[in-house]
């Protein structure tokens, strides 16, 4: 059983993960505006050059050298997986503080969630 110490402490570490990656996040697609403002001739006018934003390489090119679509676009994928931050933290605590129906529960969770990561990456869900 938690007591209540830990539970605060619990809390404490999800609000912590959640804040960190909205405001991060927000950052991010902000210097993405910014430089779409700046640059207006670098932000694609329709969404078929999407796709060639999907590859390492062009995401490391583009924050280096300043694009707004890979900037606003890492700030999106950073909050969507904030939530699954959250989920990771919460499932440290409740196996720091033994609680195994909860940690358990958590890592259904991540299962759940990675194995949604999986069907989708080999195209299985299409």
């Amino acid at each position: 059983m938690i007591d209540t110490h830990e539970e605060k402490g619990l809390y404490t570490a999800v609000h912590n993960v959640l804040t960190f990656g909205m405001w991060v996040s927000t950052a991010l697609f902000s210097i993405g505006v910014a430089l779409a403002i700046v640059h207006p001739d670098r932000v694609p006018s329709s969404l078929e050059a999407m796709p060639d934003y999907y590859h390492w390489s062009v995401v490391t090119h583009g924050l280096a050298h300043g694009d707004p679509n890979i900037w606003m676009m890492i700030g999106v994928v950073l909050l969507i997986l904030t939530p699954i931050g959250r989920v990771v933290a919460s499932t440290i605590a409740f196996v720091q503080t033994g609680e195994r129906i909860w940690a358990g529960m958590t890592l259904l969770v991540l299962a759940i969630i990675s194995l949604s990561f999986v069907l989708a990456r080999t195209g299985i869900l299409h």
